[in-house]
């Protein structure tokens, strides 16, 4: 997991949650004699049990190459900011005994957190550990699980960081070892983990396939949508409009007709209102027959 505590440090400080493209390293470095000492305030919102303090603590040593002071404070936290370094030290017994099944688990928790998208570094390092069956028995199924949510979560390019394409290609490589209906049934499963989150909080994520034309509708009103058509990496249009007026804005963007549409509604799924968003959708003119609905929850 590539660890940059300076920068997760503000980060947890500001409430920010980890962003960017995927990218990974082992912890190597031995432990180095400790420069950072905390504060007594410090010490003390950390050792009441305040997640947050632990969590901040933990990244604090961390930075400075105490993995032993690190491991401590960042497992006790809990905090979801803590989890993805957490795991990494377990599954490397770095500053802590190792310990595959703990640490496999923090960064599963990691990678599907339902409220940020997943960290997609925590994906990373479990998409790996399952493909080269080092440390764990080899198991290509959850290797393209866990590429596939890098894929999705990775919209943009970096320096230095895997790239998006890279990241597509190392998934369907790991894929074209899996029998179709294994594939079929992973790929399932990553919808599904996508769907989750775009009828809740998230609505950034890039799109599973890297050929596919992603349509997300947000029907927070009655009358007027808020969508979003992208291609991978590319977000060709997104913008307020009424209800009736969206398939003929789809058309217009050359969105194919065999394309699903998920509709996302915290406003009632009322019979009127469904029979409101089909006529939009199908009638002479336009043939957008999939689509789907979801209720969410605010």
């Amino acid at each position: 997991m590539k660890i940059k505590p300076s920068k997760l440090v503000a980060a947890i400080l500001a409430g920010a949650t980890l962003a960017g493209c995927a990218a990974s390293r082992r912890l190597s470095e031995r432990d180095q004699p400790a420069r950072f000492h905390p504060s007594p305030e410090q010490l003390q919102s950390a050792e009441s049990g305040d997640a947050e303090a632990c969590c901040l603590l933990g990244w604090r040593y961390l930075s400075d190459r105490n993995y032993t002071e690190a491991a401590k404070w960042l497992l006790k936290s809990g905090n979801i900011n803590s989890t993805g370094a957490a795991g990494q030290l377990l599954v490397e017994g770095r500053g802590v005994a190792q310990n595959l099944p703990r640490g496999i688990k923090c960064l599963r928790r990691g990678a599907e957190f339902p409220n940020i998208g997943g960290y997609e570094e925590c994906a990373l390092d479990l998409a790996r550990l399952y493909e080269k069956g080092e440390l764990v028995p080899r198991n290509d199924s959850e290797a393209y699980y866990f590429f596939g949510i890098c894929v999705a979560k990775c919209r943009h390019a970096e320096r230095s960081l895997e790239t998006r394409p890279q990241l597509v290609a190392h998934q369907r490589a790991v894929g074209a070892r899996l029998k179709a209906d294994e594939r079929n049934k992973q790929a399932e499963r990553l919808r599904k983990w996508l769907d989750n989150l775009k009828a809740g909080s998230c609505r950034s994520l890039g799109e599973l396939d890297s050929e596919t034309t992603d349509v997300s509708v947000y029907l927070d009103d009655e009358d007027e949508v808020s969508f979003t058509v992208s291609r991978p990496a590319t977000l060709l249009s997104s913008g307020d409009i009424a209800v009736t007026q969206l398939g003929k804005r789809l058309k217009e963007l050359n969105v194919p007709d065999n394309v699903t549409i998920r509709i996302y509604a915290s406003v009632d799924l009322s019979p009127k209102l469904r029979v409101k968003v089909h006529k939009a959708l199908v009638n002479e003119a336009l043939n957008f027959s999939r689509y789907e609905f979801f209720q969410r929850t605010e």
